[in-house]
């Protein structure tokens, strides 16, 4: 079995940070907001050992990058990331019920 090295990016921290901040701050749920973190830092730590395994997104420009996602443990929320080589870095993180393959596409198509 493989182990990879993970790395989140900025952006990925950056939108992690905005939606515990949303749950603390305007939804008032400190806890619920904890258990997000805690869940997100779980999916990192699995990440480690599967990462190679889980699914590639559906949109075909990031399927053509080689995006997977993996999905949180006990919220509705979504990694996507890449491998490279044994590192696989975790770009962005969204709810489940945003767009979050069109977002993203959209994200990257405006950087390059």
């Amino acid at each position: 079995m493989d182990t990879y090295k993970v790395v989140i990016s900025p952006r990925a921290m950056e939108l992690l940070q905005k939606s515990v901040n949303y749950i603390r701050d305007v939804l008032l749920a400190p806890l619920a907001a904890q258990a997000v973190w805690e869940d997100a830092l779980e999916t990192v730590r699995e990440l480690k050992t599967v990462a190679g395994s889980l699914r590639l997104c559906s949109a075909p420009r990031l399927r053509s990058l080689g995006y997977h996602t993996a999905r949180f443990q006990r919220h509705d929320y979504i990694m996507l990331y890449r491998i490279e080589g044994h590192t696989a870095y975790i770009d962005a993180v969204y709810h489940l019920k945003q767009d979050y393959e069109r977002i993203f596409t959209r994200e990257l198509n405006n950087e390059r």
